[in-house]
């Protein structure tokens, strides 16, 4: 997929010219433009009109992307920002792009604003987590030369980096230790989180057991720590053995392996995840000669349902880049 980016830093702030270009794109989906392109916008999701709202959620699946600025829940830190600090329709909104399910949709968190200290900065990411956007991206202030932040960095304590990109290191709320706090979350959010690849395995651990998702980035992020451009399956086996010792490993082996065959077209279970069962061989003659399937497809046992998972490699969701699974009951 190829992506045409407007480089808008607020594509909304004019709603009828956004509408119109909008209108345009749709209207025209698949005649001018070639096949397998994206739109990517970046919008005030707080001052987003019904109007374009609606037009958005009528679009093709997977024609357009948007990245929504939130950069923070914490009023204060909001309108020293000059931001809108009522955060309740920007939640309403965000709620609704994703749930239309047919963009992809970008939501950010800034760290180093003034009046956030960790503990806000937890608040955000928490909250922002529960939105289920599909990339929750954390960045960290720079302070550009010209921009009212760096000009103003006294009142808020900031001391940063004097070499581009002039990353703030600490502010009078958040210390040097809570900023590498963050990048240890931002980390394993990156990794886990916008991968795409861990999606039911997070449902699990927050969800079920109840972890509180700011918690479970940093903690695994600080674990992770220095464990960069390492394989893929040895990262899932670090996350097996991790979160395998706080709950179910069995149900946790299982989210691991609905995440792998929806997320990764070989269907090859990482070596971590496999159970040998002489079963397997009966199971994939029984959906070979019982199921419509076409192309390639993967199967594995799910133990602590007592279920099997498939799954048929003919279609990607263009919003969230997985296949889908199926599942049945079996005489196991």
């Amino acid at each position: 997929t190829q992506t045409g980016k407007f480089i808008d830093r607020t594509f909304n702030a004019n709603p009828e010219r956004a509408d119109e270009i909008i209108s345009f794109i749709i209207e025209n989906y698949n005649k001018e433009p070639p096949p397998n392109v994206c739109f990517h916008f970046e919008i005030d999701g707080g001052t987003l009109k019904d109007s374009t709202l609606n037009l958005l959620k009528s679009a093709p699946v997977g024609l357009f992307q948007l990245e929504v600025g939130l950069q923070s829940f914490n009023s204060d830190t909001l309108r020293a920002v000059h931001r809108n600090p009522d955060t309740s329709k920007l939640e309403d909104t965000i709620k609704e792009l994703v749930s239309a399910g047919n963009m992809h949709i970008h939501a950010d968190l800034i760290a180093g604003l003034p009046y956030e200290n960790i503990e806000s900065f937890r608040n955000s990411l928490n909250r922002l987590y529960e939105l289920k956007p599909h990339m929750l991206q954390l960045g960290f202030l720079k302070l550009l030369h010209g921009s009212e932040l760096r000009d103003k960095r006294d009142n808020f304590g900031c001391t940063f980096s004097e070499k581009s990109p002039y990353e703030v290191i600490a502010t009078d709320c958040l210390s040097e230790e809570d900023m590498k706090t963050i990048h240890f979350a931002e980390d394993a959010v990156d990794r886990l989180y916008n991968s795409g690849r861990f999606r039911k395995t997070l449902e699990y651990l927050v969800d079920e057991c109840h972890i509180e998702p700011f918690e479970l980035f940093e903690t695994f992020g600080r674990f992770t720590a220095g464990k960069t451009n390492i394989p893929l399956d040895e990262y899932i086996s670090l996350v097996y053995n991790f979160f395998g010792s706080k709950t179910d490993k069995m149900r946790l082996r299982d989210a691991l392996v609905c995440d792998r065959l929806s997320s990764n077209p070989s269907g090859i279970i990482p070596s971590c995840l496999k159970i040998p069962d002489t079963r397997l061989r009966r199971i994939k003659k029984h959906l070979s000669e019982n199921m419509k399937l076409g192309g390639k497809t993967a199967c594995a046992i799910l133990y602590s349902e007592n279920k099997v998972v498939y799954c048929d490699y003919k279609h990607k969701n263009p919003v969230t880049e997985n296949y889908e699974l199926s599942f049945m009951e079996i005489d196991l």
